[in-house]
């Protein structure tokens, strides 16, 4: 016997059951289910372990792409320059998204879609507050804007986080890249723990 539910996703009785009339051999809809504020599905739609779920619906197929980098170690930044970082490993990446041994500052869009970036960059105390650093996103396709751009005077006693993110429109094999800015003279170590870097799809242009 199929199981069927109600209107609020809760399982009906086996008298509702025997209640429901319905064709030999038709085929009977996918129960819906109503979410808080409204949102609706079906059982269906949400997918299975051998079937993706529909990206236009709660969980989407937009969950197959995800990743996550960080720096496990500081790295030498110059003085001046705009300085791509290097992620030396993988909290997750679930559709080979980022590379360790090539091209380590990219992550990488799987499919076209909009996809949310963003980041977590961290500088050590010591630094003086009257400079500054910044960090960003840019996009590889054609533009030099600058995507979730953060600037900051550095807090010399504790140290500085910097955190940004962006809705990023990109097509297959696009990628970002995070990049530091510092004018302190001299050159530093930056992203250290717990610098992350990171991009999910949300789905369709």
């Amino acid at each position: 016997m199929s199981i069927l539910f109600d209107q609020f996703g809760k399982p009906l009785s086996l008298s509702q059951h025997n209640s429901i009339e319905h064709t030999i051999g038709e085929e009977i809809p996918a129960p819906t289910l109503i979410f808080p504020g409204g949102l609706q599905t079906t059982a269906s739609s949400l997918g299975t372990s051998s079937v993706p779920a529909r990206e236009d619906h709660v969980h989407g197929a937009n969950a197959a792409y995800r990743v996550k980098v960080r720096r496990t170690a500081v790295m030498a930044a110059a003085t001046g320059t705009n300085v791509p970082i290097l992620w030396d490993d993988e909290e997750y990446d679930t559709f080979s998204s980022h590379s360790t041994s090539s091209n380590t500052e990219r992550l990488i869009a799987s499919i076209d879609g909009l996809y949310l970036a963003g980041y977590q960059f961290f500088v050590g105390a010591g630094l003086a507050s009257a400079n500054v650093i910044a960090a960003w996103l840019e996009l590889s396709s054609g533009t030099s804007l600058k995507k979730a751009f953060s600037q900051h005077s550095p807090n010399s006693g504790s140290g500085t986080i910097i955190t940004g993110s962006d809705i990023v429109s990109m097509a297959a094999n696009d990628y970002l890249t995070m990049y530091c800015f510092h004018n302190f003279g001299s050159t530093i170590s930056v992203a250290g723990s717990p610098t992350t870097f990171w991009m999910t799809r949300l789905g369709s242009y």
